[in-house]
């Protein structure tokens, strides 16, 4: 596999509204909504913008945190993205999301073993987050880890009901 197509896999950041991540204030999360919605329209450095406003105003909002590691992270700064996800982590360690995408930005970054851990405390917090499983799959699979790697990919593909991997955390409770 590619390392571009493993990168495109593995970043394939879908801009989920982060459950049990609310913001602090009602202007921090209204930058964070408004960055939210530039981001979908890949306005990636102006969201960013918002996001810094964002997180002076309250650095203890995760969220924040989340998104302005989404936006770092598509802008090429993974090693910056991590440390977002990581505050995003310290003030919401209980959410999924910003394991995942840790997980993901260790990938791009080559730091497999970092990146599997990072999964496993996304798969942690929400036993049925299909991508999860998926991206670990991938990742044990490279690191040469095949027996390990089957059979992550086959708890995805049962999670998913009907063999869609990458549905997320979200369509397999549906």
């Amino acid at each position: 596999m590619s390392k571009r197509l493993l990168a495109l896999i593995l970043l394939a950041l879908v801009f989920p509204a982060v459950p049990g991540c609310s913001g602090g204030g009602k202007e921090t999360q209204a930058l964070v909504d408004e960055a939210a919605g530039l981001m979908k329209q890949n306005k990636h450095q102006e969201a960013l913008a918002r996001l810094d406003k964002a997180v002076k105003a309250d650095p203890k909002d995760a969220k924040a945190h989340f998104y302005r590691g989404n936006a770092l992270s598509i802008l090429g700064s993974k090693d910056e993205a991590i440390k977002e996800y990581d505050l995003a982590i310290k003030y919401a360690p209980d959410i999924p999301q910003p394991y995942y995408n840790k997980g993901n930005a260790l990938a791009n970054l080559e730091k497999s073993e970092e990146a599997v851990a990072a999964y496993d405390q996304a798969i942690a917090r929400d036993p049925a987050y299909v991508k999860a499983y998926y991206n670990k799959a991938l990742l044990l699979d490279r690191l040469g880890r095949k027996d390990e790697a089957r059979e992550v990919f086959d708890k995805a593909n049962a999670l998913s009901g009907a063999g869609a991997a990458m549905g997320g955390a979200t369509s397999a409770r549906k």
